[in-house]
């Protein structure tokens, strides 16, 4: 099996953090305080080619609101507006928890970095689908446990991640 070029495979002990938007938050109806994310946080898109789209953490150096901050200003140079709304949140999760979980779900998956143009951070979690979702429900309610803001801060340690929409 030949490797695609330019990925590498992440540390187990390595985190990376997905962007949640806020229709698929998790809110406390009463405080609109973030409680978690809804599991389509973690679906995959058809540009997405069997790989959740994630920033690699400890890229820019150990895991810290600071290099949270980063992977956050990453994965906003990626968008179009180069802009994140004040709500926006990024589910954390580590490596090892990832590939775990889906492999307890019954499928592997490998946590790989893949650089981008905008952002060299990225990375993706591979061996996914959508027609799976189990395994991205593993992944989602075991392996992304924190909730950091678009300042890198932990706003929520969440037992909740994973909550499967209404």
């Amino acid at each position: 099996m030949t490797k695609k070029k330019g990925t590498t495979p992440l540390p187990d002990d390595h985190h990376v953090c997905r962007y949640v938007p806020n229709q698929r938050q998790h809110r406390d109806f009463d405080t609109g305080q973030l409680i978690g994310v809804l599991t389509t946080a973690f679906d995959l898109r058809p540009q997405d080619k069997g790989g959740l789209s994630v920033t690699w953490v400890e890229f820019f150096g150990p895991k810290t609101t600071a290099t949270l901050k980063q992977a956050a200003d990453a994965y906003r140079k990626c968008t179009r507006s180069k802009k994140l709304t004040p709500s926006a949140a990024f589910a954390v999760g580590n490596v090892l928890a990832i590939k775990k979980a889906s492999a307890v779900a019954g499928k592997p998956a490998r946590v790989l970095h893949e650089q981008t143009k905008c952002n060299a951070a990225h990375a993706a979690i591979r061996r996914l689908d959508n027609d799976q979702i189990e395994v991205l429900d593993a992944i989602a309610q075991q392996a992304f446990g924190e909730i950091a803001d678009r300042d890198g801060s932990i706003v929520c340690l969440s037992p909740a991640m994973g909550i499967s929409p209404s």
